[in-house]
């Protein structure tokens, strides 16, 4: 579910990589990726599990993979403890969390970037997914949230 699309070029060809979280029963979901020089062909039966030091009590959910210069940056979407309830507050605790890796294979988790704590909306009931973009300055992350009203909003952060 949620898969995430990048193209890796170098002089003489291109390999897409589809990242992608594994949902398991056990709500111990994985992240893995399939590679592939054609864009429309990859093989399901060639998943590559990636090495992430996720905290233990985080479930990985959706994800943004992006690069600048030679480095990669994912932002990890997901969870903490038990699945979210819908409507619930005190089980909604999604968090964004920001990885780097040089390789694709193995990736650091730096922080936690966003939840209903570092974000300016007073009213956060949880933070739900995001996007970005990335220069030599900064990331810009675009977000949405569900206020306490249960509206949807987006937001936008900048990392420097």
């Amino acid at each position: 579910m949620s898969p995430s699309l990048l193209v890796k070029k170098n002089w003489y060809h291109k390999m897409f990589y589809m990242f992608y979280v594994i949902k398991n029963k056990d709500n111990k979901n994985k992240i893995s990726y399939i590679k592939s020089p054609f864009f429309k062909c990859f093989n399901k039966n060639q998943t590559n599990p990636i090495n992430i030091n996720l905290p233990d009590t985080f479930t990985p959910w959706h994800l943004d993979i992006n690069k600048q210069k030679d480095k990669y940056f994912m932002l990890c979407n997901g969870y903490w403890s038990k699945p979210p309830l819908w409507g619930v507050k005190e089980y909604n605790k999604y968090a964004v969390l920001l990885a780097t890796s040089k390789d694709l294979k193995n990736w650091n988790v730096v922080t936690n970037i966003l939840n209903c704590n570092n974000i300016p909306s007073s009213s956060c009931k949880y933070v739900y997914r995001s996007t970005s973009l990335i220069n030599d300055k900064y990331i810009i992350i675009w977000y949405s949230f569900v206020n306490n009203y249960d509206e949807w909003k987006i937001g936008i952060k900048k990392l420097y």
